[in-house]
């Protein structure tokens, strides 16, 4: 098992000098403004607020959905409505549900949509472990507090605020996260606050709906005051994440916060060489030169104090960073940099960069493969000006990253774009991760990918960090890679400290990973926009799915979903036609039967009880007009 972090990545990598930055020619990607196809476009910009978004697939249809805060059209929860059919013939489509999904706040019965009401970030977080996303709003004034939204699994939500213990009265909380801080499988919420007074917020999940309130400054997670951005990321590799806060204060240094393991936290930044003074709105780990460690980005304003508006730190290897910025060919742009996000737009198995500012153009870089970066100007498509933030993300699922920059209250007139990628010829693999003993949106969670000449390295995070709502959506996580057809090995090492490997996967699709399943996974069918079956939190239409594990030995579940009630059986039948096992359900609701808890289960033996042979095996669903075969292989 490849556990071992210098197994997987061998020491192959270092930076190079500036002779080799122009030393790669760039993959021809180009993007396509599609904001007024998708229905985003009518939206106007707040002039003196932030506009940022959340992505998440809050009605578990398959595709993502976008939350909008702060901006004069108020918050607005957009559905994800995937019409369309061919790639480029048709757009997704998405729809403002936000009345109809109850998101309002039920003191007063204020509209959500109501500009007065402040926020200043929001997430996206499954916090009860019932399998869909519930909805976190960090309160910017005292006027709404932080507002907590329970997902009712049928399109609506619940305000759950006071019952769950959420602080009813906040001044100036903007950066927020989610993470398991004590690592009990429970998915906690830190708050960082921006004004010079007063402590961050710390929410311990009790398991019961409730949160606690801890004392961050024993905890260790007191970050620096006029704190805007919180950064996650195992920088050491011991299995636990840390975090990185970022401080408008210009006369106090950000925070780098060691987990302890032990749900403390030591604030190691002098020693780690990022202990720097400046007006930082927010950063991203992420490992830039696929060396097997999270290096640091950090995005600023130039009235900060360190004068640089973006900061590349190198990891390495030991604890400590080394500032390369200008070695790596980032432009040192004299405007304030209101976002920065990572994410690999031509799947070329390197992350890329963009960078949005205030009153400047939205700068795109792409990664050379061998420690620079080229900038893309505007020839790949990306010409916004005055951006907020920024999001990589599969909108449309066709295996290429699509681009989202929020609007900018600072420099001038300014909109949110969603950008479309017109794609390239290189191949891709996309994971979805479900905790079992861990939490079950796998926060936490590092996936390592061995492809040929390809060491990759990624981690399962969501925050909202700062007032720009710079977010790190990883929601599945997306490598690229390159031409290579499969990935050789896949590692998984989950927030419980469980360590799995999948081999010869292959490229193309998109896969679920179910903590606890050996060395076993399931192949999700991504129909690109809309042909799931379930949207807006009901079923589409009755489907039988593929069974998984696939082959198997001894034992496999198939799953399936229902749109009304019905009578399920299911045979199984030899490849000659003779029936082998019929597995009655029973009466079954409308719904999912996707998990091992709810999906039919064959064990691999016939009526009579006998195990059965390896060979290829047909098992059918019939229900009133629907008639579906599928293969399974029993493989011993």
């Amino acid at each position: 098992m490849l556990s071992q972090t210098n197994h997987l990545f061998p020491i192959s990598f270092m930076f190079i000098t500036v002779l080799m930055l122009n030393s790669t020619i760039p993959a021809k990607v180009t993007f396509t403004d599609v904001t007024d196809a998708v229905g985003l476009g009518n939206l106007q910009p707040n002039p003196t607020g932030a506009a940022g978004g959340t992505w998440g697939d809050y009605d578990n249809d398959g595709d993502v959905d976008l939350f909008l805060f702060r901006g004069s059209s108020g918050k607005k929860l957009f559905r994800n409505e995937g019409k369309g059919g061919g790639r480029f013939e048709h757009i997704t489509q998405f729809a403002n549900v936000t009345q109809s999904a109850g998101l309002y706040h039920k003191q007063g019965e204020l509209i959500l949509d109501d500009v007065t009401r402040d926020g200043s970030t929001a997430l996206f977080l499954d916090f009860d472990n019932d399998g869909d996303l519930d909805l976190f709003i960090a309160g910017e004034g005292s006027q709404l507090g932080d507002v907590l939204y329970k997902n009712n699994g049928d399109g609506t939500f619940e305000d759950i605020s006071q019952v769950a213990g959420m602080a009813s009265q906040t001044n100036g909380y903007f950066g927020a996260i989610s993470f398991d801080y004590d690592n009990d499988g429970l998915l906690d919420i830190y708050t960082a606050k921006s004004v010079s007074t007063g402590t961050d917020l710390v929410y311990h999940n009790q398991g019961n709906g409730r949160f606690l309130g801890i004392d961050p400054v024993k905890a260790g997670l007191d970050g620096p005051k006029g704190a805007d951005g919180i950064v996650p990321g195992d920088y050491d590799n011991d299995g636990d994440l840390d975090l990185y806060i970022t401080s408008i204060n210009t006369t106090l240094s950000n925070g780098l916060l060691r987990n302890e393991g032990n749900g403390k936290y030591t604030d190691v930044s002098a020693q780690a060489g990022v202990d720097r003074k400046g007006f930082d709105k927010n950063g991203v780990f992420w490992d830039c030169d696929n060396d097997g460690d999270l290096d640091l980005l950090v995005h600023s304003w130039p009235t900060s104090a360190a004068g640089k508006t973006t900061i590349l730190y190198r990891n390495n290897g030991d604890g400590t960073f080394t500032d390369v910025t200008q070695l790596v060919g980032i432009e040192l742009v004299n405007v304030d940099s209101s976002g920065a996000n990572v994410g690999d737009y031509d799947n070329d198995g390197w992350l890329d960069l963009c960078i949005t500012y205030h009153n400047a153009p939205t700068l795109l870089y792409h990664n050379n493969r061998n420690g620079t970066f080229t900038k893309m100007d505007g020839a790949a498509g990306v010409v916004g000006t005055n951006s907020g933030s920024t999001s990589f993300v599969d909108y449309d699922n066709d295996g290429d990253l699509d681009l989202f920059t929020g609007h900018s209250p600072i420099g001038g007139v300014g909109s949110l774009r969603l950008y479309r990628n017109n794609g390239t010829t290189n191949l891709w693999l996309e994971l979805v991760l479900v905790g079992t003993k861990s939490n079950r949106d796998a926060i936490g969670a590092r996936v390592k990918v061995a492809a040929e000449h390809l060491y990759l390295l990624q981690e399962m995070t969501r925050n909202s960090g700062g007032y720009y709502g710079n977010k790190q959506d990883r929601i599945p996580l997306h490598f690229g890679l390159g031409q290579v057809r499969k990935a050789d090995e896949i590692e998984v090492r989950w927030p419980s400290g469980l360590v799995e490997v999948f081999r010869n996967v292959k490229a193309n699709q998109r896969i679920l990973i179910e903590e606890g399943s050996g060395d076993s996974y399931q192949v999700i069918a991504v129909e690109p926009r809309g042909k799931l079956p379930t949207t807006f939190g009901h079923i589409k239409r009755t489907a039988l799915l593929q069974n998984y594990p696939n082959p198997f030995n001894p034992e496999t579940w198939i799953p399936f979903v229902l749109d009304e009630a019905a009578e399920v059986e299911i045979g199984i039948y030899e490849a000659t036609g003779n029936q082998v096992k019929r597995l009655r359900l029973g009466r079954q609701n409308a719904g999912e039967y996707r998990t091992r808890e709810k999906a039919a289960y064959w064990n691999g033996r016939n009526d009579a009880g006998e195990t059965m042979g390896s060979g290829i095996y047909l098992y059918e669903m019939r229900i009133g007009n629907y008639t579906s075969v599928r293969k399974a292989i029993l493989l011993k």
